[in-house]
């Protein structure tokens, strides 16, 4: 959980960190490799995380507990 005012790029530490137990040796430190996306498309990392969520998710979503990520 983080804040909604928040962007990507400050949280790929804690991100990174938990899923380095699934990736390869050669790869954990493969930050430029690194993305986030939904559905298929890859989310912005100069937008807030709270203003993507709620443009890919939308109300609609929301309301019925459906959660993207």
């Amino acid at each position: 959980m983080v804040p909604r005012l928040n962007y990507l790029v400050f949280i790929l530490d804690k991100v990174k960190s938990a899923f380095d137990d699934f990736v390869s040796a050669e790869l954990i430190d493969a930050f430029p490799d690194m993305w986030f996306e939904y559905n298929n498309i890859p989310l912005k990392w100069d937008v807030p995380i709270g203003v993507q969520f709620d443009t890919y998710v939308g109300l609609k979503n929301q309301m019925s507990g459906e959660l993207p990520w």
